[in-house]
């Protein structure tokens, strides 16, 4: 039976105080799989930390079901600077394949809901190689790679990366069929070259992680160096602080 364990919200938000008092920490992420599940809960520790008043700036990583416009303005009131999410695909097909549980409906909101409250920034996690990834699913993941930045300037962003397989996952005996690994393939490795043949790419998506690899290449190295210091000499023009600067 799946459960979702909860805590007080209100000891939680004694270990934050605890940490601010004792540590001065004045910024964390909540790293929850997924933090407004249930939402309730979530508004319950926003609502705590704002009756305390302790100044602190912080994160969590979200799902994207129902994520609502009155949520993300409570959290931001609470300290929220930025929030991340994991679609990991952008099509019907490929979150279908991912067992992810969301449309791309519930993509478009989430960006909608962000173009409509400012201050936050939003990250989003996508795959290049799933079962199933075609050319067609790829350009389309480039595409929001594109698309995020251009609809929340300066706060807005993706990430672009493989499947880690583990074992006693469906990932797993997929890559085993393929010929990705073979059952005597050691997951839990110490070296990093051993580590990078453990993710999914598989030799007939060699096509689409190659041009993934060019694509992030030219991402990490020019347009996000170059983005990041746009946006944080113009904050700083306008006398506000960026939130690349965070």
């Amino acid at each position: 039976k799946r459960v979702v364990r909860l805590r007080d919200p209100v000891e939680v938000v004694d270990e934050i105080e605890y940490l601010r008092r004792k540590y001065d920490v004045r910024q964390f992420t909540f790293v929850d799989s997924i933090f407004n599940n249930p939402e309730t809960h979530a508004i319950a520790i926003c609502n705590e930390l704002i009756k305390r008043k302790l100044n602190l700036e912080w994160g969590m990583w979200c799902g994207l079901k129902n994520f609502s416009e009155e949520f993300l303005i409570l959290a931001k009131e609470a300290g929220c600077s930025h929030v991340g999410f994991s679609p990991d695909a952008v099509n019907e097909k490929g979150l279908a394949a991912l067992k992810k549980g969301i449309s791309e409906k519930d993509i478009e909101n989430s960006l909608a809901v962000a173009r409509r409250v400012k201050g936050v920034a939003l990250g989003y996690n996508f795959f290049c190689c799933y079962p199933g990834q075609d050319m067609r699913g790829l350009m389309r993941t480039i595409l929001y790679i594109f698309k995020i930045p251009l609809m929340l300037p300066g706060r807005g962003g993706c990430d672009l990366g493989w499947i880690r397989i583990e074992p006693h996952t469906e990932i797993y005996e997929t890559a085993l069929k393929e010929g990705v690994l073979d059952s005597r393939t050691d997951l839990l490795v110490n070296e990093e070259q051993e580590l990078l043949k453990l993710f999914y790419a598989p030799f007939s998506q060699r096509h689409l992680t190659l041009i993934a690899d060019i694509v992030l290449t030219v991402i990490d190295k020019g347009l996000k160096p170059s983005a990041k210091f746009f946006f944080r000499t113009l904050g700083h023009l306008k006398g506000k602080k960026s939130l690349y600067d965070s």
